[in-house]
């Protein structure tokens, strides 16, 4: 098997980053492209404030 045979057949491709926002205080992970300022972890019960762009 060829490097080029390899990396066109076999290796899987890179899927597009999401967008998204994690909870910095558990790591859950709310996938859009806007943070809604009203949102409320739904683990841990911290508000917006709490959440980086991933």
């Amino acid at each position: 098997m060829t490097y080029d045979y390899y990396f066109k057949n076999v290796k899987p491709k890179q899927e597009t980053k999401k967008k998204g926002w994690v909870c910095k205080i558990c790591g859950w992970v709310y996938e859009g492209e806007e943070l809604p300022e009203d949102l409320i972890c739904p683990i841990c019960k911290h508000p917006a404030s709490d959440f980086e762009p991933l």
